[in-house]
């Protein structure tokens, strides 16, 4: 049996850049990094010219021995996989970012309200599971969305961009989510999870979407699960702040009619993902607490966002290689 295969890890674009022998080296340099670039290579002059390159949107590589990972919110032109995250419109994205996105803040003592406006020109996928007449629908403004005894609401959010702390305008305990996903939809993806707290908080968590289904909503509802799972005993209002519209969209509405038709879409097939939404409703009833979903862009720049994107593709990262070992 032969002695196992070395790699080496090259980092263009991080905390530190370098060539590392381990993932582990790799990983403490790129974490948390918004825009890492990194490689891995069979040798370590490959990895050497590729850590002194300049960082380029437009540069590209012909090797097809490593991979390569990016969560820069732009797309690669070359011909390795990335990491994307669900600010991009994909085809199993229920639906595309909104076209308009208003804010109004008519009184201090009026929250703010907000339109949201969907593009109803795109793919059918099999995990849409809403009737087509939902995504024209427009949210009305402060409206509370009742599940049992509990209310969510939804509203918008405009951060500081810049800062390291999250706030809320009440005593509600905020946190972060997202999802990222590697050849998202397609076979072989690889995906992941974060959950945001802030900065040097232990209730941060980055780990590997678990399942056959590496889909990039699935990534995005189990850290909502995680973050569910984590706060039960939290008697606190909740404010969980994702970029996923569809989880938004699932916790606060569309859950009525799959309950009403004993979990069937609005084409008779069984919903996807009820596997985590299911748990996440109940989750939801049980806090003492209220719980309400915010919506905030992805790759705008808003901090606990990127936080929360660096560790969901971190999560994803770490599954790559883990297979890989395995192998």
């Amino acid at each position: 049996m032969g002695g196992q295969k070395r790699f080496y890890y090259a980092v263009q674009k991080g905390h530190r850049q370098g060539v590392y022998s381990t993932w582990d080296e790799c990983r403490s340099n790129v974490h948390g990094f918004s825009g890492a670039k990194y490689k891995k290579f069979n040798t370590k002059e490959e990895a050497e010219s590729f850590a002194n390159q300049q960082p380029s949107s437009s540069s590209s590589s012909s090797s097809s021995n490593y991979d390569a990972y990016s969560s820069s919110s732009k797309r690669s032109s070359s011909s390795y996989p990335s990491y994307s995250s669900s600010s991009y419109y994909r085809d199993d994205d229920d639906y595309p970012p909104p076209r308009r996105y208003n804010t109004t803040v008519a009184s201090p003592s009026r929250s703010p309200t907000f339109n949201y406006s969907y593009s109803t020109k795109r793919k059918r996928s099999v995990e849409d599971d809403d009737p087509p007449s939902m995504a024209a629908a427009t949210t009305a403004p402060g409206k509370a969305i009742k599940l049992e005894n509990k209310a969510i609401k939804v509203e918008s959010s405009h951060p500081n961009r810049s800062s390291s702390s999250i706030s809320s305008s009440s005593s509600n305990k905020v946190v972060y989510t997202d999802g990222a996903s590697r050849g998202n939809g397609r076979v072989g993806a690889k995906a992941g999870y974060g959950v945001w707290w802030g900065d040097g908080d232990a209730r941060n968590v980055s780990g590997p979407l678990e399942g056959k289904r590496q889909t990039n909503q699935r990534a995005e509802a189990t850290a909502i699960l995680k973050v569910l799972e984590q706060t039960q005993h939290m008697n606190d209002g909740l404010e969980i702040h994702t970029d996923s519209q569809y989880c938004i969209k699932a916790m606060t509405e569309w859950h009525k009619g799959w309950i009403k038709k004993g979990w069937k879409s609005s084409t008779g097939d069984d919903v996807q993902n009820r596997d985590l939404f299911e748990p996440m409703l109940r989750l939801v009833n049980s806090r003492q607490g209220k719980t309400k979903f915010v919506y905030v862009p992805g790759h705008k720049g808003i901090y606990g966002n990127e936080r929360a994107d660096a560790l969901a593709v971190a999560g994803a990262e770490s599954q790559s290689f883990k297979v890989k070992k395995e192998e």
